[in-house]
């Protein structure tokens, strides 16, 4: 993950969330995407884990 980059963290990837991917896509942003099924053509970095699985998710986020 290149830190200059402008990032995104979605917490959850679902169809509720299309329109804020489309929109952070549009000005510029990555996005890491947490959900169990991202949507994967929206989200550079998914992490298809359960958004409840916090310690798991940071996990990932510090070491990934």
């Amino acid at each position: 993950m290149k830190l200059e980059q402008k990032w995104v963290l979605s917490v959850a990837c679902g169809k509720s969330q299309v329109p804020l991917l489309k929109a952070a896509k549009q000005l510029g942003y990555s996005i890491i995407g947490v959900d169990q099924l991202p949507f994967t053509d929206l989200v550079d970095l998914p992490i298809p884990l359960s958004t409840h699985a916090k310690e798991e998710v940071l996990c990932e986020l510090r070491d990934g």
